[in-house]
């Protein structure tokens, strides 16, 4: 055999075993991204299934069903409570915690344990269902004194003049 023969002959075999290589290579790239996908959907699946059993327990009015990430606004629209009840109760006084604050944050907050917190908003919950508890309103934030009044109020008055 000459050796072009063989020079020809040992190219030919690398670049079939290359191709090989390269085939399998992309086999097993394959197989793992399928078995990650088949993974990550069961666990969307079981998400999805949890996220309806819990939408389930809330729409029933079950009070088990509050997480520490419900801000106070959030569990009285969806339990129809009035928020001042909440406020009331766990004595919350910042307007803007109010508003924004988890659960978890005021449990920080006030240095008490969230399972607390929540304990105590179930309670309210359900004392204002049995008709135990009534709310008054919120206050209303009082005016700071030199504060200026509005321009848009000012600007819309003299229209009136």
């Amino acid at each position: 055999m000459s050796p072009v023969k063989v020079f020809a002959w040992v190219k030919r075999k690398k670049i079939g075993l290359s191709v090989r290589l390269k085939f399998i290579s992309i086999c097993l790239l394959l197989c793992v991204a399928l078995i990650c996908t088949i993974f990550a959907a069961r666990g969307t699946i079981r998400a999805y299934q949890q996220f309806e059993q819990d939408h389930q327990a809330v729409m029933a009015g079950d009070v088990n069903a509050i997480d520490p990430w419900m801000t106070l606004p959030y569990i009285a629209r969806v339990y129809r409570v009035p928020a001042s009840c909440f406020y009331q109760s766990l004595q919350i006084p910042n307007p803007v915690m109010r508003q924004h604050a988890t659960l978890r944050s005021i449990a920080d907050s006030s240095g008490k344990p969230v399972n607390e917190i929540i304990r105590e908003v179930q309670t309210v919950i359900e004392d204002y269902r049995a008709h135990r508890l009534t709310c008054s309103a919120p206050p209303k934030p009082s005016q700071p004194a030199g504060s200026l009044t509005p321009q848009w109020y000012l600007w819309k008055g003299s229209l009136d003049e």
